[in-house]
């Protein structure tokens, strides 16, 4: 079996690719990565358009996470280049928007790629103010909960599908703010 949508892919399963980029998991069948790979953005395009709140905020956290990756490649390339000289690394650089003639070039990169801590500042300020206090609720626990709270009975955590969390997810929401409880 293949899932191709929020309607039958586990929500479990879209989580764990979320999180490792595997797309080997939307199929129990023998099937090229790249025809999963397609129906993976598929499934990605058709969750922005029913949780673009949620989807910003991912977002954020990416673009935050490709950032600060980029920086530290940037750092580890000028460290190793004060060493030994490596066109790979040069060619990095370059690719950054760096311009590296001489090792004191270098310095003047590492001055220039703090800018990119002022980016992801800013990047955090867009993000939702995170409870201190809050825990790691495992995803069953979470399901669970949620399911009780909006009044929906058993629900097997390993089957449900994403459109059916997002939508039990939605109703408990609702139901904790006119509770007066969820301000």
């Amino acid at each position: 079996m293949i899932f191709k949508s929020l309607d039958t892919i586990p929500a479990k399963i879209f989580y764990k690719i979320m999180g490792n980029g595997d797309v080997s998991l939307l199929s129990d069948e023998s099937t090229p990565i790249n025809e999963l790979e397609v129906i993976w953005e598929e499934i990605q395009a058709e969750d922005e358009v029913l949780n673009p709140e949620q989807n910003k905020r991912v977002k954020t956290y990416s673009k935050i996470e490709s950032l600060l990756a980029k920086l530290e490649s940037i750092k580890h390339a000028v460290y190793y280049l004060k060493i030994k000289d490596d066109v790979e690394l040069r060619d990095l650089l370059k690719s950054h928007g760096y311009k590296y003639e001489t090792k004191e070039d270098l310095d003047r990169i590492l001055l220039q790629s703090d800018g990119i801590n002022d980016t992801i500042d800013k990047l955090r300020l867009k993000l939702p103010k995170e409870n201190q206090n809050k825990k790691n609720i495992p995803f069953d626990e979470m399901v669970l909960s949620a399911g009780v709270i909006a009044g929906v009975g058993y629900i097997d955590t390993n089957r449900i599908t994403k459109t059916q969390l997002d939508g039990i997810l939605k109703i408990t929401e609702s139901k904790i703010k006119s509770s007066g409880k969820g301000k």
